[in-house]
């Protein structure tokens, strides 16, 4: 999948520099015996076509699916990604002759759905943890056999390159709470030229430089270029979900307190709907020693120098 470009800068100040994704979607697998295949059929009878289970585990990371692929196993065993929903194409969506494309209005009504569903599922919106959300479709033939089905699959992410990562066990419930999936404190690493390195946690309790505060949903007023171009138009939205995280006011002397970086969705995502934006505090110098969750302004005081 094509990665999109991602945007730090230090509100009321001048530095630039890009920032690492934290979801990956890139198809790849894990070993492991699959289940059965739930039809089947040779080629010759006709389209295979198969309804997919909530609460199975799959091997696999994709995003197109049929019954030749489909082999879940259960959720204890090391699996990619988990199908925590399972919703229909109806309608003009479903009467058209090809599978909802990335940006049709029926892949962005999916993507909707599979978004609500998975923050039930967590407890939170996934955009909170180290978790990739993945719309699955039928492959053309079995839509040519009358699958009308998507399936809304949530991995578990590393932070360390952004892709899908083996896991044993269920997640449900896994963002309520003080969980360990959830994003937390970061001791940012970047190269000579600016670019974020590596964004590895660090305990909010050690000198570190940000912390993740939470999200907004754009609201149509800027295109994903516009988001990575007009950082100074996302920080600005970004500083309220500081202001409300670290309960400090949100006025003209919130840029001198703290400064803001935010993650976009990938392209794909973002074509399929997806608008949240992730924001993330920062403060480099003097570094944070804990966290400036609910913290006031004596975790965050003005800072005019």
């Amino acid at each position: 999948m094509t990665r999109t470009r991602q945007q730090l800068r230090v509100a009321a100040g001048a530095l630039t520099v890009v920032v690492l994704a934290l979801t990956g979607c890139t198809a790849g697998s894990v070993d492991g015996d699959g289940g059965d295949v739930t039809d089947a059929r040779t080629p010759s009878d006709g389209p295979v076509t198969v309804t997919p289970r909530e609460g199975t585990c799959h091997h696999t990371d994709e995003l197109v699916a049929d019954a030749a692929a489909y082999q879940p196993v259960d959720c204890d065993r090391p699996h990619l990604t988990e199908t925590v929903h399972v919703g229909v194409f109806t309608g003009e969506h479903a009467a058209h002759p090809t599978v909802p494309s990335t940006g049709s209005t029926g892949r962005g009504a999916a993507r909707a759905e599979c978004d609500q569903r998975a923050a039930e599922f967590l407890g939170d919106v996934w955009q909170a943890g180290r978790l990739s959300l993945r719309v699955v479709v039928p492959s053309q033939a079995a839509w040519n056999g009358g699958d009308r089905w998507f399936r809304c699959d949530l991995g578990e992410v590393g932070l360390d390159d952004g892709e899908l990562a083996a896991r044993s066990g269920s997640l449900a419930g896994t963002l309520s709470g003080e969980a360990p999936l959830r994003l937390g404190c970061f001791a940012p690493e970047f190269t000579d030229d600016g670019s974020l390195d590596a964004l590895p946690p660090t305990s909010c309790d050690e000198p570190h430089s940000s912390e993740f505060v939470g999200t907004y949903v754009e609201d149509g007023q800027l295109t994903l270029d516009e988001a990575f171009s007009r950082s100074d138009a996302v920080n600005d939205r970004c500083l309220g979900v500081v202001a409300a995280y670290a309960n400090v006011p949100a006025d003209a002397d919130l840029q001198y307190r703290v400064g803001s970086f935010y993650v976009l969705p990938y392209e794909n995502e973002w074509d399929e709907g997806d608008r949240r934006i992730r924001c993330f505090a920062w403060q480099s110098d003097p570094p944070l020693t804990r966290s400036v969750r609910g913290g006031g302004t004596p975790a965050l005081p003005i800072r005019y120098g």
